[in-house]
Order: structure tokens, then sequence, then C-alpha cells
């Protein structure tokens, strides 16, 4: 894993939502996703129970948590097999 990937959380009580990787350790890495963990407080989880989405990294440094939200959305939308994604108005 390197920062910037998109992941699946695999276990605990944020299991199967999406999260991007800030920072890696050994064993464990800083994730966050905007809304429930914020960039300021991102959560500590360890690797094996995070999986990779696909081939979709980030390439630039996310600076805010609209942002981290925004792309979380944009690649949940390409993932789903219901069919494109609509905004809510």
């Amino acid at each position: 894993m390197i920062a910037g990937m998109i992941v699946r959380s695999l276990a605990g009580r944020d299991k199967g939502l999406l999260h991007i990787v800030l920072a890696v350790d050994k064993a464990y890495a800083l994730i966050a996703d905007g809304k429930l963990r914020k960039i300021e407080s991102p959560k500590r989880k360890k690797l094996k129970h995070m999986a990779p989405v696909g081939d979709f990294c980030i390439e630039s440094v996310v600076i805010t948590n609209r942002e981290l939200r925004k792309i979380i959305a944009t690649i949940k939308c390409e993932i789903e097999e219901d069919g494109p994604c609509q905004k809510k108005m």
C-alpha cells in the first residue's frame, strides 16, 4: 500500500466503507474519508484489514475533507454495477 490509494475496509465498524490512505507505516496505515474520519484525525488501521479498490490512486496531495468526499463519491459511482451515478438534488 502507498499513500493516495483508495481502499475498502475489511474489518471493524467501518467495514465495507471506502477510504484514502494518507500515510503508511510498517503494518499500519492512516486513513480518512472526509466524513466520519477527517484529515485532522485519521484512523490508524492495520494493512491486513484493508483491500485496494481497483487501480485507483490519487496523485495530487488532497488538502480538504470536501475533496476527499468528492473523490470517494466519484470512485464509488464508478465501481457500482447498478448503473450511472445520479446526484441528489
